[in-house]
C-alpha cells in the first residue's frame, strides 16, 4: 500500500467526447485528445514539470522536486512576529523532510508532529471570502497521509488541485498511464474530479460528490491507441492507487493552515477523519 496531487480545468469542446461509460462511481466521461499532447489548461510559472514519485512498498506520495524556499516578509504586529517566525521555521522543517521522504516510520512521525505544530499556529480565518481569497487558484500536492494500493498497472505522474471561489468548485487533476492492450507501451490519459463546495463553518469546506471525466491523451506521433474493452476495470484500477481523498473527496474539508503559496488540509468526518494533505502553490515552493 502507498498514499499521494496534480492540475488543470475548464470544459473541452464537444468533439473531445466520444463516449460514457457507467461505473459503480457513477458515469465518466472519456474524451480523445487530437495532435499531440495537449497545451495545459493553465500556464506554469515553473520550469520543471512536478513529478511525484512513490516510495517504495507501503508509505505516501511526495514530490520529486521541492526545496522550500522561503516567502516574502511583510510587516506584522509585534506581538504577531513570534508566532510567524515559529510557523515558518516549522514549514522550512516540514518541507526539507518531505524532499528526503523514504518513507521511514520515524520520518512519518516527524512529518505529522510538523504538521500538528503548523495547525496549532494557524491564524483564525476572518471571513469566509479571506480565506477563499487565500484558497483561489492552482496548488500541487507534496503529501498526503492517505495510503494507497495497486497492482502496479497504473502509474501515477502528476496530481493537483484547483479552487474556483467564483464558480464555488473544487476540481482534482491526475496525469496517469496504464498499460496498452497490445502490449506497445503506456497509453497517458488525465482525470477530473470536479467538486462543489461551500463553507460551512470558518475555515470548514462541505464538498460535494464529484462529478469524473478522463481524457485520453493521444502519442506525438499520431499513432492510434487500443483501449481495454472493460475500461471500468482500469478505472477501478486508478481509484485504488490515488489517495481516496482525490478520487472521492466528498466531505468536511478544513483549511488547518494557510499561507499564499502554502497550505495544510485536514479532513473530518467517518469517511475520510484525519486525513491530511500538504499543498504548495503551482510554480513557487511554498
Amino acid at each position: 500500500m502507498a498514499a499521494f496531487s496534480l492540475w488543470s480545468t475548464a470544459p473541452f469542446p464537444a468533439d473531445f467526447r466520444d463516449r460514457t461509460w457507467i461505473t459503480k462511481y457513477g458515469a465518466c466521461s472519456l474524451h480523445r485528445s487530437r495532435g499531440i499532447l495537449p497545451v495545459p489548461r493553465y500556464q506554469p510559472k515553473a520550469s520543471t514539470m512536478e513529478v511525484f514519485m512513490r516510495t517504495p512498498k507501503q508509505g505516501h506520495w511526495r514530490s520529486s522536486d521541492h526545496s522550500g524556499k522561503k516567502g516574502s516578509n511583510g510587516s506584522h504586529p509585534s506581538s504577531e512576529r513570534p508566532r510567524k517566525r515559529d510557523a515558518e521555521t516549522a514549514k522550512v522543517r516540514l518541507l526539507k523532510v518531505l524532499s528526503s521522504l523514504i518513507n521511514l516510520d520515524s520520518q512519518h512521525g516527524k512529518v505529522e508532529q510538523l504538521i500538528l505544530e503548523l495547525e496549532s499556529l494557524n491564524a483564525k480565518p476572518v471571513t469566509d471570502t479571506f480565506t477563499e481569497m487565500a484558497l483561489a487558484g492552482e496548488w500541487k500536492l507534496i503529501f498526503s497521509s492517505m495510503t494507497t494500493k495497486t497492482d502496479g498497472s497504473i502509474r501515477i505522474r502528476k496530481i493537483g488541485q484547483k479552487i474556483d471561489p467564483e464558480k464555488k468548485k473544487l476540481i482534482n487533476e491526475v496525469l496517469w498511464s496504464f498499460p496498452s492492450v497490445d502490449g506497445t507501451g503506456n497509453i497517458d490519459a488525465y482525470l477530473w474530479a470536479e467538486c462543489d463546495y461551500k463553507f460551512v463553518a470558518p475555515g470548514r469546506l462541505q464538498v460535494e460528490t464529484p462529478s469524473h471525466s478522463v481524457k485520453i491523451v493521444e502519442t506525438e506521433d499520431g499513432k492510434k491507441q487500443t483501449l481495454p474493452d472493460d475500461m471500468q476495470k482500469v478505472i477501478t484500477a486508478l481509484r485504488s492507487a490515488l489517495p481516496i481523498d482525490f478520487f472521492e473527496p466528498q466531505g468536511l474539508l478544513d483549511v488547518s493552515y494557510i499561507e499564499p503559496n502554502f497550505r495544510l488540509g485536514r479532513f473530518v468526518g467517518k469517511r475520510l477523519a484525519g486525513v491530511r494533505n500538504v499543498f504548495v502553490r503551482e510554480g513557487t515552493d511554498g
